[in-house]
């Protein structure tokens, strides 16, 4: 059986990586950054971050 293991950076710490709308970010800023004008007439930014993170898919 194969073993999945995590993508690996440099200095070999994984590296955790942020999907959400099928679009996938290297870090929670980022995809805030670029997702947050799709969402800006239905929340504030900060309500889109906290959404952001309890919904993101965290690879």
């Amino acid at each position: 059986m194969l073993e999945r293991f995590p993508q690996v950076g440099v200095g070999g710490v994984a590296e955790m990586t942020y999907k959400l709308d099928g679009a996938k970010f290297p870090s929670l800023d980022e995809l805030v950054e670029a997702l947050y004008p799709l969402y800006a007439d239905t929340m504030s930014e900060e309500e889109f971050r906290k959404y952001a993170e309890e919904h993101a898919e965290k690879t």
